[in-house]
């Protein structure tokens, strides 16, 4: 179990999700929970791209102002396991943040003020690939229930290494971005900005 809690373990406390037929949440709503910032976007848009892949477009608001990005999941999850003996499955793909122009822009600015990362970002990359890794649900097919994504942005330079949770629920219209720990703040803005 120690290794699940590594895995997919957040010290912050899960929160119900919003009817996709309200408007944009304010993403921040349940966000200050043990000084972790975890963000609930509204999911307008899916659709399954030429390659097979999943591209979710989710908005919210914070103060006012409207954020949005497209998640990507990869068309192909390789199946594995924790361990020999485990019996929890797990599924191994790539998740993309999607710029979608000017809200993405404003996400970026408002996640480097939420994490007083003071980077003072202006523009987010076009796209940002991380690995994924979802436990018992299998991303390639969201209909079976919400999956649990916890994604790794590795880089060559160690300080530039990071961990984040995008969470899915179709049923419910929900994306979360969560935090996996405070000390890749840093390195979620530098991998999304634009350089």
């Amino acid at each position: 179990m120690g290794f699940l809690a590594f895995l997919f373990g957040s010290c912050s406390k899960p929160r119900p999700a919003q009817s996709p037929a309200k408007p944009p949440p304010e993403i921040t709503a349940d966000s200050e929970i043990a000084g972790f910032v975890d963000l609930a976007f509204a999911i307008h848009s899916k659709e399954t791209l030429p390659d097979g892949a999943q591209a979710l477009r989710a908005y919210g608001v914070h103060q006012g102002r409207e954020v949005g990005i497209s998640v990507v999941l990869g068309a192909h999850w390789k199946k594995g396991a924790l361990g020999p003996n485990a019996a929890l499955t797990t599924y191994q793909g790539t998740v993309t943040y999607r710029s979608l122009g000017a809200p993405s822009d404003a996400f970026l600015q408002v996640l480097d003020q939420l994490y007083d990362t003071k980077l003072r970002t202006t523009t987010i990359r076009p796209d940002t690939t991380f690995t994924g890794i979802s436990l018992a649900v299998e991303p390639a097919d969201l209909m079976k229930g919400p999956a649990r994504i916890k994604l790794f942005f590795e880089s060559g330079a160690e300080d530039r290494y990071a961990e984040l949770y995008t969470n899915i629920d179709l049923s419910k219209g929900v994306l979360q971005i969560h935090e996996k720990d405070p000390d890749y703040r840093s390195a979620i803005i530098k991998a999304l900005r634009s350089e």
